[in-house]
């Protein structure tokens, strides 16, 4: 699915999915087996914190820290 697109098709999906704090954003749908976070994008399995840099930032994240401090 083109990028160009697909934010706008899957952004209230995707926000349904996250609890907002203060400090962080907390994912309560499924996780992969390693534990993080993921969302099914166009057919294909994303680490859920690089798409939530994706859908603010409007590009791809190279190496991206998940955690909450």
């Amino acid at each position: 699915m083109d990028e160009k697109v697909w934010p706008s098709l899957v952004k209230d999906r995707f926000y349904a999915k996250v609890r907002k704090t203060t400090d962080c954003w907390w994912w309560l749908a499924s996780l992969h087996r390693d534990g993080y976070g993921q969302f099914k994008v166009g057919g294909t399995k994303q680490y859920a914190h690089r798409v939530a840099y994706f859908l603010v930032y409007g590009k791809w994240p190279g190496e991206i820290d998940n955690l909450c401090l």
